[in-house]
């Protein structure tokens, strides 16, 4: 989805994000939404945000994951942050989350700084920390297999699992290290879209 994001109209360096509009201004908007002097090239400014989506064949759903890429340095320093992503955990960013307030399962919003080899690090802890454990889950809880096996479960349990992303998700699948424990974890990892 789209966020618009804008530039102030006192200060073209503050950039300002939401649709918030300013009583004192008449109702307009506290930002213009395009600023040829930015390059944008587009007719709107703003953030997108991308989903990184896994559900089963079954219809259950592995929680909610939005990222944005493009950060810079500065917004993200490597020598704080040396992956070069921010994981933000969000209660009741979750299907049912908009309508049920009671609703506070973890949603995630990841923040990408702009370099190479970033994304492929994002995708696979992605992979380790969400794919996989979501797969164990479902192996126990709809499967009805005991935990005691997750960490090499029966070939019964076997789990395919699709990805539609580009490059970096498929190179961070198919990494000697990743394929060893997709196999010891009887998981078999699917492109399933060209991009």
């Amino acid at each position: 989805f789209f966020m618009p994001i804008g530039y102030s109209k006192e200060d073209e360096n503050e950039v300002m994000v939401g649709l918030a509009k300013d009583k004192a201004l008449g109702g307009q908007y506290m930002y213009s939404f395009h600023r040829k002097s930015r390059g944008s090239g587009s007719r709107f400014n703003g953030i997108l945000f991308r989903a990184t989506v896994t559900t089963s064949a079954g219809g259950y759903m592995a929680p909610i994951f939005l990222y944005v890429d493009g950060f810079t340095e500065n917004e993200i320093p490597e020598d704080l942050n040396p992956e070069g992503f921010v994981v933000l955990e969000i209660p009741g960013l979750c299907v049912g989350g908009d309508t049920d307030a009671r609703n506070g399962n973890i949603g995630y919003v990841v923040l990408l700084r702009n370099e190479k080899g970033v994304m492929a690090r994002y995708f696979e802890w992605y992979d380790i920390n969400i794919r996989e454990p979501f797969a164990d889950t479902l192996r126990v809880s709809v499967c009805g297999m005991s935990p005691q096996l997750t960490s090499k479960p029966p070939i019964k349990f076997r789990a395919s699992l699709s990805h539609d992303g580009g490059t970096e998700q498929a190179t961070a699948n198919v990494k000697e290290s990743r394929l060893a424990a997709h196999a010891g974890k009887r998981n078999e990892c699917l492109k399933v879209a060209a991009n």
